[in-house]
């Protein structure tokens, strides 16, 4: 065995022991984690979908009016609410960032927290079997 291939073992068996002795520790951070991605969730996906209500209902209107799409409208060429229509293209390009955001910051702390909580487990049953060893 070389001293790499030893080097990578021992590194192993650190992180083993550590996972079977912390496991707790561990349990407790899986669930902190996955709270947190709760809770992201119900505080802002309300807020989000307030203002993607306000932007469809000015979106639906000036389709309504201009008989298009309204990604085929272009904004400057309406005679009446240029403001309104500038404003929905924006709360509709913001609202695509922020779910982006907010999914995928919420969903990775989500997989980071039930990675953990396998983790645990796993430490907690290495740690039933060595006790069971004694």
């Amino acid at each position: 065995m070389t001293k790499t291939e030893f080097e990578i073992k021992a590194l192993f068996k650190k992180i083993g022991n550590d996972v079977t002795n912390g496991y707790k520790s561990i349990f407790n951070a899986s669930i902190i984690l996955i709270g947190v991605s709760l809770i992201g969730l119900s505080q802002s996906i309300p807020k989000i979908i307030e203002y993607d209500y306000k932007a469809k209902e000015i979106l639906f209107s000036i389709q309504a009016q201009e008989n298009k799409l309204f990604k085929d409208v272009q904004c400057n060429k309406i005679d009446k609410k240029i403001a309104e229509c500038n404003f929905a293209k924006y709360i509709e390009e913001t609202n695509k960032a922020s779910t982006f955001f907010v999914g995928s910051i919420s969903g990775n702390s989500f997989m980071f927290g039930f990675l953990l909580l396998i983790l645990s487990a796993v430490g907690y049953i290495n740690n039933a079997i060595h006790a069971a060893k004694k």
